[in-house]
């Protein structure tokens, strides 16, 4: 998640500073369950879709198959949907 801020400084010239502020107090999941519980979109999110690049956005990110693997054997259980 910090890569993907460079990312966005970089590629986009936008500071998600918001974002990198949730990412210190939070850490990385609790920036993502939080970003998902919100009942509007955030405004990095609609920065992002401005800029035609949802992909750079946590939403995007966690829907993707790979992202949800807690371990890497076969055995892990599929994904809960839980964001509390």
């Amino acid at each position: 998640m910090r890569r993907g801020l460079q990312t966005l400084k970089r590629e986009l010239n936008y500071n998600a500073s918001r974002f990198a502020q949730m990412l210190g107090s939070l850490g990385g999941v609790g920036t993502a369950k939080r970003l998902l519980r919100e009942d509007r979109y955030s405004e990095g999110f609609t920065t992002l879709w401005e800029k035609g690049r949802l992909e750079m956005s946590v939403e995007f990110f966690v829907l993707l198959p790979w992202s949800h693997r807690c371990s890497m054997t076969p055995s892990a259980t599929p994904p809960r949907w839980d964001v509390s």
